[in-house]
């Protein structure tokens, strides 16, 4: 499992960072866990890296898990529209 932390502001600068990790990780063999425990901020580009994620993961067969989704993070989701689509009842998606 490769295992990919966020920043605590996911604006565009910090995605652009994320980009080469995820595209890494998605051509590696395995799951893939993003680990959203230190995210107290996320802009639009942040909701759209996760959402792209776990998109990319479904289409490929690879699961992607979203971790440590704080309440700041799961209220911006929900505010979005993302929520049940990212994050199952459980608070991981693959």
């Amino acid at each position: 499992m490769t295992r990919i932390t966020l920043t605590p502001i996911m604006d565009r600068s910090a995605v652009k960072a994320h980009l080469d990790e995820l595209k890494a990780a998605f051509a590696e063999a395995g799951s893939i866990e993003i680990a959203c425990e230190a995210v107290e901020q996320i802009g639009l580009a942040g909701l759209q890296l996760l959402a792209s994620a776990v998109r990319t993961g479904r289409e490929r067969g690879t699961g992607v898990v979203l971790a440590g989704v704080g309440d700041t993070l799961a209220a911006t989701l929900k505010l979005a529209g993302m929520k049940q689509i990212l994050l199952p009842a459980d608070g991981a998606t693959s």
